[in-house]
């Protein structure tokens, strides 16, 4: 029996071992703006305009066409976000998010004026130039005006900012100021800038997945879309959304009228393009309204979920989805009582053994019948060692005779793969667990322990556990051998699943000792009646 489970569990870990060693961890920390650099952001917009002011004085005309050919930073600021607008297209050059208590940049292409590829070079004015909202202001906007100057066009951007969301709402008015039909062929929503941190997006680390782009289309996402360099698909279809992911943050253009129908992407520098257009006229006075929703923030379950248009879809729960949410919504809920994920780990391990326990009971009194008969079992084999078809024959006679199941230990095992494997694929796959710390040594959950000592630990108590179990003196090398392969498996796993499996083991050696004193126990009683 111990030997089947042993190959059970082998080959269930064998796959997450292949799939380590193609995604081998990244130990560079995430690129973060200090607070200095964040003060410099907020503040770099007044003082360029005082020395504007000052060296205008002697030097107008050559000061006015600076400003007007390199244009000027716009600078937003909320609790959750720091975004820096630039006058020239009226788009974003940088966006960065509020994370464990420091700012962190998730566009990797700066300069790139997103979200709107129409009038991206022109110069825009804004109605101010800078932003910041609190208690006292939860809600403000930056407006972008635009008027050509020999054309006809006229273009407003309007961006709608609350203090404590991702989502800012934006507004394009564009208005035919001539006297003869406009038509408009280049109107461009798309996102060229990628998304960050860079050693998330652009390297496959612990098992994070670069970024891929995204596109909801007909009723469905399109996740897995393969595309080469130098590479354009082109879709057609209701677009409901187009944006591009890494395994912890999302961009998301959400066009807030159906007048997109065609999409496309292309990779740049490793990097995904997606884009959509429409086509339009524009009569004599008229003015065009176009409302996006943009999201740009971390991927956390419920926040998107609320948002709608199926955006939780772009967490990857793995092939066991329904337990992997599971085992989410289970850590928040003891987040909430302890605030810290990694005693939430321990919690849910417990939980999970109370739930698991009558079959565990039942395995280990299973074993300890098996470890009763292991003699008689050894006689057996030594005695049909030539003849296996009478050996198997008499030791199935011989565990009927007996009440013992040969494979009753292993049903507790089987249950734990899937749990084993939603616990993984949530670490590495949910922003709440990023950067999550534990205690002393471990300050990143999703990361593999830098001093390797849970692995040890674990591999500690594996080899009593088989120490205690296996009686077959063909198995002593397996003793050894089992306990040290999970060592080196579990090196480079995430902490918080090492911790899992830890504290499992550390509960199923408890039991063992429990179930064998009470064994002992009832021997002597027979013995003494």
């Amino acid at each position: 029996m111990e030997k089947r489970a042993v190959i059970a569990v082998i080959l269930s870990v064998l796959v997450m071992g292949i799939w380590l060693k193609l995604f081998p961890p990244q130990k560079k920390l995430p690129e973060e703006i200090s607070k200095q650099e964040i003060q410099k952001k907020v503040t770099v917009v007044g003082e360029t305009v005082k020395r504007k002011e000052i060296k205008a004085a002697t030097e107008p005309v050559a000061e006015e066409r600076q400003i007007r050919e390199e244009g000027k930073d716009i600078i937003v600021q909320t609790d959750n976000i720091l975004v820096s607008f630039s006058t020239i297209g009226g788009g974003i050059k940088d966006w960065s998010i509020k994370e464990k208590g420091a700012w962190t940049s998730l566009v990797l292409k700066e300069g790139e004026s997103a979200p709107l590829d129409f009038y991206k070079e022109a110069l825009f004015e804004a109605n101010r130039e800078k932003l910041v909202l609190d208690e006292t202001y939860p809600q403000g906007e930056i407006i972008f005006t635009y008027i050509s100057q020999g054309e006809d066009l006229s273009v407003v951007k309007t961006y709608k900012f609350e203090k404590d969301s991702y989502l800012v709402r934006l507004s394009i008015e564009i208005t035919n100021n001539s006297k003869i039909q406009e038509r408009i062929e280049t109107f461009t929503l798309g996102w060229e800038a990628g998304i960050g941190p860079e050693e998330v997006s652009m390297k496959k680390g612990r098992g994070v997945r670069g970024i891929r782009p995204l596109l909801f289309i007909e009723e469905k996402i399109e996740k897995k879309i393969k595309i080469k360099d130098d590479e354009i698909k082109e879709y057609k279809g209701k677009i409901k959304w187009i944006g591009i992911d890494n395994s912890y943050f999302l961009i998301a253009l959400i066009p807030q009228e159906k007048i997109f129908s065609k999409a496309s992407i292309e990779i740049e520098e490793n990097i995904p393009q997606v884009k959509t257009n429409t086509v339009f006229d524009l009569k004599p006075g008229e003015t065009k309204n176009i409302n996006l929703n943009i999201y740009l923030g971390p991927k956390e379950y419920n926040r998107l979920k609320k948002l709608g248009n199926n955006l939780e879809e772009t967490i990857d729960f793995g092939f066991f989805g329904t337990i992997g949410k599971g085992v989410l919504f289970t850590l928040k809920f003891f987040y909430k009582i302890t605030g810290n994920f990694g005693w939430s780990i321990v919690f849910l391990t417990m939980v999970l053994q109370v739930i698991l326990l009558p079959l565990t009971m039942k395995s280990f009194k299973s074993m300890q019948s098996l470890k009763k008969i292991q003699p008689q079992i050894n006689t057996l084999r030594e005695n049909y060692k030539d003849d296996s078809k009478r050996l198997n024959v008499e030791m199935m006679n011989l565990y009927k005779t007996r009440k013992v199941n040969p494979f009753g230990g292993c049903l507790p095992m089987i249950l734990q793969i899937p749990i084993f494997w939603a616990l993984f694929t949530t670490l590495r796959n949910t922003v709440e667990l990023r950067h999550a710390p534990f205690i002393f040594w471990i300050k990143d959950l999703s990361a593999y322990d830098p001093l390797y000592i849970l692995p040890v630990l674990m591999g500690i108590v594996m080899f009593l556990q088989q120490k205690m179990t296996t009686t077959d003196p063909k198995q002593a090398k397996m003793v050894v051998f089992m306990p040290v392969i999970f060592v080196v498996l579990f090196l480079k796993f995430p902490a918080g699943l090492v911790l899992y499996w830890f504290v499992n083991n550390v509960l199923n050696l408890t039991m063992q000792l429990v179930i064998i004193k009470q064994s002992e126990k009832k021997e002597i009683v027979q013995v003494s009646k």
